[in-house]
């Protein structure tokens, strides 16, 4: 395509590659999803509930329910028994202080790093990627089988 024709009119194409910030978002939205339902919200709750933490605590992230349903739907499909598990967890200081150092340690890293400040290591979370069985969560009103 020339420097000087105009740009390619109508939706962008799915087959691109795609940003790390979408990946980040993935993350975020399957986590709070999955915290949501652990908590006994059935789906269409957790789902509104996952928006809700979105834009709460990350506001420049797009996020609506149709969103969260083509991510849950791309990765967590129902006709699959494997899907893409995320595990969070918040890193203690010892951590912090040590990947700190290590991140010293790397040519370009050092002297430039904004996790120096105590609350911001308190608001860092680290996430665990991992393909396993999709997760299944009981109906409220199930039939409990006599034993």
């Amino acid at each position: 395509m020339p420097i000087d024709s105009p740009k390619k009119r109508g939706r962008p194409l799915k087959n691109r590659a795609k940003d790390s910030r979408e990946l980040a978002r993935t993350v975020i939205v399957i986590d709070a999803f999955h915290t949501a339902r652990k908590q006994g919200q059935k789906h269409t709750s957790a789902i509104q509930d996952t928006v809700d933490f979105v834009r709460q605590h990350y506001p420049d992230v797009p996020i609506s329910p149709t969103v969260v349903r083509r991510i849950l739907a791309q990765l967590q499909p129902a006709d699959s028994e494997i899907s893409l598990i995320v595990e969070s967890s918040t890193p203690s200081d010892d951590d912090v202080a040590r990947r700190l150092r290590l991140r010293e340690q790397i040519p370009g890293f050092g002297g430039n790093s904004s996790a120096t400040n105590s609350s911001d290591r308190r608001s860092k979370k680290t996430f665990k990627l991992r393909f396993g069985k999709r997760p299944h969560y009981s109906r409220h009103n199930a039939k409990v089988s006599p034993i």
